[in-house]
């Protein structure tokens, strides 16, 4: 009986053929759904195939027809943004008995796209600035015309007042502080 069923787990698992899916984009944080597919080109029913990332618990587990295929979801722990290739499957089944594990691992080729998580909440508002200037009196910043200046040799062109230039005589480029 050991014989045998150690002949059967193995047959089991022979001859399964896997083929990668696709995987959605996700946020930092969130599973990723991967699908894979199992096609089994034989004759016999395979019984309880469980998918799983090796060393986690979580997983799938699939009976497929004969001559026919499966489709498998897996979810996939996401941690960090950026490109994360698919970790390493193990396949396994312990069917007829479950005296035995017959498994085999695969690295499918397939890359998970993982964006950087939303930000929680609302966004922080800039803190208002101490007015120390009393009413009708305005500061002076890059964008008042008071605070103008007479164009100087290396000053960036994207710092000329150019409104203000076409006012003036030819010839005198005034400029904002840098």
């Amino acid at each position: 009986l050991a014989l045998l069923g150690m002949l059967h787990t193995f047959r089991n698992l022979s001859g399964l053929v896997l083929r990668p899916g696709r995987a959605e984009p996700v946020f930092a944080g969130q599973p990723a759904d991967v699908s894979l597919m199992l096609l089994n080109p034989g004759r016999l029913e395979r019984f309880s195939i469980r998918i799983d990332t090796s060393g986690s618990g979580a997983g799938a587990v699939a009976d497929v027809p004969p001559q026919a295929q499966q489709l498998v979801q897996l979810a996939i722990a996401t941690e960090r943004r950026g490109p994360m290739m698919m970790p390493r499957l193990r396949l396994s089944t312990e069917y007829p008995l479950g005296l035995f594990r017959a498994w085999a691992y695969w690295q499918p080729a397939i890359e998970i796209l993982v964006y950087p998580s939303p930000q929680e909440g609302p966004l922080a508002l800039p803190e208002p600035e101490a007015a120390d200037h009393g009413p009708g009196q305005g500061r002076r910043g890059n964008e008042d015309l008071a605070a103008l200046r007479p164009y100087q040799s290396g000053d960036p062109l994207s710092r000329i007042a150019w409104r203000a230039a076409a006012r003036n005589a030819p010839g005198q480029l005034l400029s904002r502080p840098l």
